[in-house]
C-alpha cells in the first residue's frame, strides 16, 4: 500500500525497461538496425505483450482484471546494495511476473461505473445527475474504495475501512512491514452481479503515527494460489 495524491497507487506495475535490445530506424542510430534503449517506451511493450497473453489464456477477463493479475503477482526490485524494496515508491505493486500472473488466485475487477464513481469523488467532471444515480446504486465516491488491486490512503491518521470486490476466496497471510495493521472482516456475497463476486471489507489501522508514509504489502492466499495487494 502506498499513499499518493488521489488515493490511487501509481504506477501500477513496473516491467523490464533498462538496456532493451530494440529495432530502431537506421537514421539517427549510426546506421544500426538495432540498439539498446531504456525507459517506459521499452517497458510498456512488455506489459502490453503480457496483457495479450493473459487475454488469450483468460478470454473472459476484462482489461482491469488483467491489470489486477499483473499487480497481485508482482515482486520487489532491489535498486542496489542495502536497498529496502518496501520504500521504493516508484515500483508500484512491483515487477511483473508472467507465470504468477496466469493464476493470480484473486481478481479485482472494475467497470465504467466504478471509475465514474471515482471521478465523482475526485473531480467535477461528472454530471450531478450521474453521480446521484451512482450513489443510489450504492457506489462509493471515496477514491480509496475504487476496486483495484492496491490500497492507497493519502491521509490515514488513525484507522479507515475500505471495501474491495473479489472473485475467489481471499484470506490475508501477513502484512509487511507492519506499520499498518490490516484486519479482514466477513465476506459478503454480491448478489447484484451475475458472476461469483464477494465484497471484502478491510480495516486499516496506523500503528505508528509518527512514521511518515506507512506502507506495506498485505499478502493473501486464495485457492492454492497467493499474491499481494499493492
Amino acid at each position: 500500500m502506498r499513499a499518493g495524491n488521489g488515493d490511487l497507487l501509481k504506477p501500477d506495475v513496473i516491467a523490464p525497461g533498462q538496456d532493451i535490445l530494440a529495432g530502431v530506424a537506421p537514421p539517427g542510430n549510426a546506421g544500426n538496425l538495432f540498439n539498446l534503449y531504456s525507459g517506459t517506451s521499452m517497458s510498456s511493450p512488455h506489459v502490453a505483450g503480457l496483457a495479450a497473453l493473459l487475454k488469450d489464456l483468460h478470454p473472459d477477463w476484462s482489461p482491469m482484471a488483467i491489470k489486477s493479475a499483473l499487480m497481485t503477482s508482482g515482486s520487489d526490485v532491489l535498486d542496489g546494495p542495502n536497498t529496502n524494496p518496501l520504500v521504493i515508491f516508484r515500483q508500484g505493486a512491483g515487477h511483473v511476473r508472467p507465470n504468477r500472473a496466469a493464476d493470480p488466485g484473486l481478481v479485482f475487477d472494475s467497470g465504467i461505473n466504478d471509475w465514474l464513481a471515482f471521478l465523482c469523488g475526485t473531480t467535477t467532471g461528472v454530471s450531478p445527475a450521474t453521480c446521484s444515480a451512482l450513489a443510489g446504486l450504492g457506489y462509493s465516491f471515496d477514491p480509496s474504495n475504487l476496486n483495484v488491486a492496491s490500497i492507497a490512503i493519502g491521509d490515514l491518521l488513525s484507522a479507515q475501512a475500505v471495501t474491495r470486490r473479489v472473485s475467489g476466496q481471499p484470506g490475508f497471510d501477513h502484512v509487511e512491514p507492519g506499520a499498518v495493521r490490516v484486519l479482514q472482516r466477513q465476506l459478503h456475497a454480491d448478489h447484484g452481479r451475475a458472476e461469483r463476486i464477494q465484497r471484502w471489507p478491510i480495516d486499516l489501522e496506523r500503528r505508528h503515527p509518527q512514521r511518515p508514509r506507512p506502507h506495506g504489502h498485505p499478502s493473501f492466499g486464495a485457492g492454492g494460489a497467493g499474491g499481494r495487494l499493492g
